[in-house]
């Protein structure tokens, strides 16, 4: 893969990119070529890490961007303490639990983020949970199989699947917005000859 020519294709999009923004689709970019996953996906994957983390790349809490916003969350999430954390906000009990399990079952490291919550923003763990979860439907059941067939289409035909791929995270919440950065990420990538 040709990293300056992806970064060039983001840069031409979203302008410069800070330090961090960097690292992190560098950190999410060496996963994709480590585990193989297709460029529609990744191009999904990415353009999920950037909405969900405000663009940051980098992994973050919900409602970060809230004075005192850790007293919000006590108050406001039924699910506290198991708020939104890392590149795609895990959530709940049972979704830090199924984290859990599978680092341990499948990885064999042995890492407790129910007991830690916090761990799960750890960049190295939030990468991994990235892509399981969306490859294996952690979070709403649905997974990117589901919506993505592999086939490279036209932008109409690649958009729509993006668009329906949101179900995966949240519901239909911001799908064509986080569709038509898909396309960009996805147009960067086949600059790049990403998996080829």
């Amino acid at each position: 893969m040709n990293r300056p020519a992806f970064f060039a294709a983001v840069r031409s999009a979203f302008g410069p990119l800070a330090a961090a923004q960097v690292a992190g689709f560098t950190l999410i970019l060496d996963q994709a070529e480590r585990v193989k996953t297709p460029l529609d996906r990744l191009a999904y994957m990415l353009a999920t890490t950037y909405w969900e983390t405000g663009r940051t790349m980098q992994p973050v809490a919900e409602a970060n961007w809230i004075k005192n916003a850790e007293a919000w969350r006590k108050t406001h999430l039924r699910y506290y303490p198991f708020y939104g954390r890392g590149y795609v906000q895990l959530t709940w009990d049972y979704n830090y639990k199924k984290a859990s399990d599978y680092f341990r079952t499948v990885l064999g490291i042995n890492v407790d983020f129910v007991k830690n919550p916090e761990l799960v923003m750890r960049p190295e763990y939030a990468v991994v949970i990235l892509f399981v979860g969306m490859e294996q439907g952690w979070f709403t059941g649905k997974k990117l199989s589901d919506y993505m067939d592999g086939i490279d289409e036209g932008d109409v035909e690649d958009l729509r699947e993006f668009v329906e791929a949101r179900r995966i995270i949240n519901g239909v919440d911001k799908k064509l917005e986080i569709g038509k950065i898909a396309l960009v990420f996805e147009k960067g990538l086949r600059a790049s000859g990403y998996g080829k």
